[in-house]
């Protein structure tokens, strides 16, 4: 009876590391981007797309190649889990910063809670390691 319940708890531990592991592969948001320092109140809102980095960190990307992040003024419950979405309710062409968001179950609808936005943090690319620097080693 002992070593069965060994067993099962060593392969609990066992599945927790693995989807650990298995989680921490998946793709940066933001890979790619680095700070540029500059900050602006309102971004337009054609073909936006937002992606959580964490719970008051929001990556968007405007028309695929402009990229902002905004630091919300409280924290977005639930935002960086892959079950929920964000539900923008205004009118007009531009989101700004002291908006609300809500954050949104998928499936049921379930209303999460809401987050204030900050400003935008305007994203530029980030360095590309040179091939000198990979080389420095060598000599």
């Amino acid at each position: 009876m002992m070593i069965r319940i060994l067993t099962i708890t060593g392969l609990v531990v066992l599945t927790a590391t693995s989807a650990f592991a298995a989680r921490s592969k998946l793709k940066d948001p933001m890979a790619g981007y680095q700070p540029t320092g500059e900050t602006v109140s309102c971004i337009p809102m054609r073909s936006t797309t937002i992606k959580a980095i964490d719970n008051t960190h929001l990556l968007f990307r405007v028309s695929g190649s402009e990229a902002y992040l905004n630091t919300t003024e409280n924290v977005c419950p639930r935002a960086d889990s892959n079950f929920t979405r964000f539900d923008i309710r205004h009118f007009g062409t531009r989101l700004c910063e002291g908006e609300f968001i809500r954050v949104v179950q998928l499936k049921t609808g379930q209303y999460h809670g809401t987050c204030t936005l900050g400003k935008f943090e305007k994203l530029g690319p980030a360095p590309q390691p040179s091939e000198s620097a990979d080389n420095s080693g060598a000599e």
